[in-house]
């Protein structure tokens, strides 16, 4: 077999991937085909590139990239070129020997060789030897790791957008979102840090600048789903697009950068990024509710203050005059103690209301004194107004006292004379 170029109409012939490993046996995502500079190349989607053997080496017979091709394998390796067409194979030197060379759905090229004792496929070698150097393996948004098992997984903030095709260790339809962005309330939407990344692809690089300056610029721009920034060289990178071939790199990988990745705030977890805004979240809502009750009671105590003023200086919409409780006039006067001077149906007694004001209280003394007299002195004194005389300002309603004190409750309050 071979796979081969065909120069005369530019053509390659493909390896391709299935679809999957179990289920399904249609053509997949990644395929390897020889271009014209004579270098094996690994394809996905029969576009983007990610893995080259490099050409090959007629000197040292090997495809540069591909040293351990040197080595005293049990292959016999041989490239042919000529006008037409350019091909690369092999033969094994024991031919007891059974091996196969897949286009692997993981995206690897693999050479297997069969283990009679073991009665199955043992994995001799395989490119790009590392999971993660595969493109788009895991999809938008995963974040791929060669340390863990599976490989992939999804960041905080995300699933699988296919929990069957993960089942199957397929995981190119990669993660979505637990909580949609809400692009026109940015104040609840915030960065969540993914420290010890290797970059994913497809972003825009920004003027140099500080982070916080790079922040601020995705965090101002609602299609801006990630960034990311380079202290050593001020680039700020962004992305509006699917974050795809996102790598988590080991601890003691100094080529790391925190990647900032956008979620809404409902998925910021209790940590040390999410602790602190979700503690702001908590004291927002408890000093909110407090707020509103303290502006509740404000009002309220404005409402009954106005009302009592309004009671108390006989400021009605209707012209009437405040009416008092007995009680009232009794505190006002401290319980008629100082008389100021009396007449021929009753006496006078100096008071001082709530707010401060001088005041005269006439009091009718006795029920079989004038009251039709008294009475005609409250209509004369509400009906004048002059600033040489006194003002009346309310009464007593004979309906706060019992029947025994009627004639007593009847009262007139006047101001002194400016």
């Amino acid at each position: 077999m071979k796979i081969r170029l065909d120069k005369q109409t530019g053509k390659s012939q493909r390896l391709t991937s299935w679809k999957s490993s179990l289920e399904d046996p249609s053509p997949g995502l990644f395929s390897l085909e020889l271009d014209e500079s004579t270098a094996y190349k690994i394809l996905w989607n029969g576009s983007n590139e990610y893995w080259s053997s490099g050409p090959w080496n007629n000197q040292s017979r090997i495809f540069d990239s591909v040293p351990e091709m040197s080595l005293n394998y049990i292959y016999n390796f041989s490239f042919f070129s000529n006008s037409t067409e350019s091909y690369f194979t092999y033969s094994i030197y024991n031919h007891l020997n059974v091996s196969r060379f897949v286009m692997d759905v993981s995206g690897q090229i693999k050479q297997f060789t069969w283990l009679d004792g073991n009665k199955d496929w043992n994995l001799f070698w395989s490119q790009p030897r590392q999971q993660c150097q595969v493109y788009r393996y895991y999809g938008s948004f995963g974040v791929c790791s060669d340390k863990s098992e599976p490989f992939c997984r999804c960041p905080q903030g995300f699933r699988p957008k296919s929990q069957k095709d993960w089942g199957l260790k397929d995981y190119s339809a990669g993660c979505e979102r637990k909580t949609e962005l809400q692009c026109s309330r940015g104040d609840i939407n915030q960065f969540f840090p993914l420290p010890n990344m290797k970059l994913a692809d497809n972003s825009e690089e920004l003027p140099r600048t500080s982070l916080s300056i790079c922040a601020s610029a995705c965090q101002g721009d609602c299609s801006c789903k990630a960034y990311a920034h380079d202290e050593g060289s001020n680039k700020c990178l962004v992305w509006d697009k699917d974050v795809l071939n996102l790598q988590q790199l080991e601890d003691d990988n100094s080529e790391g950068t925190t990647f900032y990745l956008r979620l809404a705030a409902y998925d910021i977890p209790n940590g040390s990024s999410g602790k602190s805004n979700n503690k702001g979240m908590i004291f927002g809502a408890v000093f909110g509710s407090l707020g509103i009750i303290v502006l509740v009671l404000l009002v309220v105590i404005l409402i009954l203050r106005y009302k009592r003023r309004k009671r108390m200086r006989g400021e009605k919409g209707d012209g009437t005059l405040a009416a008092f409780s007995y009680r009232e006039i009794q505190n006002a006067t401290k319980n008629f103690a100082e008389k100021l001077g009396g007449g021929g149906f009753g006496s006078v007694f100096k008071g001082v209301l709530p707010d401060s004001s001088d005041i005269a209280v006439k009091r009718l003394e006795s029920i079989s004194q004038g009251e039709k007299q008294f009475r005609t002195e409250v209509v004369t004194i509400g009906t004048i107004q002059h600033v040489n005389l006194v003002r009346l300002r309310g009464f007593v309603p004979k309906e706060t006292r019992n029947c025994w004190f009627m004639i007593t409750c009847l009262t007139v309050l006047w101001m002194p004379i400016y």
